[in-house]
């Protein structure tokens, strides 16, 4: 039987590469919220793989395929 090679979506290059002024702590990288227009900062969990802006809830329930198109 062969298997395909599993691929793993690098969440972390890709928001190095796309937010160069992203900020870091801990499993978390933090954004300028591109869905509330900079109003707040979009928290964006590399290990959960769940993203989410405490002013306009963008995020809530949504999935990181949600976060990659809106982008």
């Amino acid at each position: 039987m062969n298997s395909a090679p599993s691929f793993r979506f690098n969440l972390d290059q890709y928001i190095g590469n796309s937010f160069p002024d992203a900020k870091r702590s801990g499993d978390e990288r933090i954004v300028t919220c591109f869905y509330c227009l900079g109003k707040s900062k979009l928290y964006i969990n590399v290990v959960k793989r769940k993203f989410y802006c405490f002013r306009c809830g963008a995020g809530q329930g949504a999935s990181l395929v949600s976060f990659i198109r809106d982008h």
